[in-house]
């Protein structure tokens, strides 16, 4: 037969259920379930497409929408042209703050460094000048 162990504060549902009924307990947890605020990008390519591209476009799209027959062939054509020429014009700004890929300094010729001596001249370079206790140009 088992003994029967009373709890020292009495039914742990009624001191449960006192703890829980305490002010501390009644608000709700901070959660972390909310959406995830986007990235700079992402807000900047929507600032974009919602005050530049959407007012340039939308006047062409909604006759597009709206015209019958040829009008959409030809409405379709002006919305190609003009997303190439932006594209066009997107791309040549791109290219006026580039740099260019390979920049010569003064004086120099484009040739690789190897160019002007043979390995046995390099070799023979740098004896004598560690002949002559010039290591540092030895090694170089």
């Amino acid at each position: 037969m088992k003994a029967v162990v009373s709890w020292p504060h009495g039914d742990p549902n009624v001191v449960a259920k006192a703890v829980l009924s305490q002010a501390a307990y009644r608000h709700l947890a901070p959660s972390n379930d909310q959406k995830p605020s986007p990235s700079i990008w992402q807000l900047a390519l929507d600032w974009v497409v919602d005050h530049v591209l959407r007012p340039l476009f939308r006047p062409l799209f909604d006759a597009v929408g709206h015209s019958k027959g040829v009008g959409t062939v030809v409405g379709t054509a002006l919305i190609v042209i003009a997303l190439g020429a932006l594209g066009f014009l997107l791309f040549r700004l791109t290219l006026a703050f580039a740099r260019p890929a390979f920049a010569r300094g003064p004086g120099g010729d484009g040739r690789p460094l190897g160019a002007e001596h043979t390995r046995e001249d390099w070799l023979a370079l740098a004896r004598e000048a560690a002949a002559r206790g010039d290591f540092g140009r030895a090694i170089a």
